[in-house]
């Protein structure tokens, strides 16, 4: 994502904060906790788009052997109780 983007990600997280607290002090308390939840949505679609969440899996993935085979998961056979 470019500079412009992320200015604009941050200008609509800011203008929903801004709004949030205007319709909050007008008495209009719920709608504006609604519209201060769109704050974190707005940062976190941002931060998606940046491809802040593929950074961990990129790291795993370059120093993963490819070569390595992983073990099978062994699992108990089940138990049988008998009552009588």
């Amino acid at each position: 994502m470019n500079k412009q983007n992320n200015d604009l990600v941050l200008a609509a997280s800011l203008a929903s904060i801004a709004t949030s607290v205007c319709l909050y002090a007008s008495g209009r308390k719920e709608i504006g906790i609604f519209v201060g939840l769109w704050a974190p949505t707005f940062l976190s679609l941002g931060s998606f788009l940046n491809g802040a969440g593929s950074a961990a899996s990129d790291a795993a993935a370059a120093t993963a052997d490819p070569t390595e085979v992983a073990a099978p998961i062994a699992t108990p056979a089940p138990a049988l109780y008998v009552t009588s």
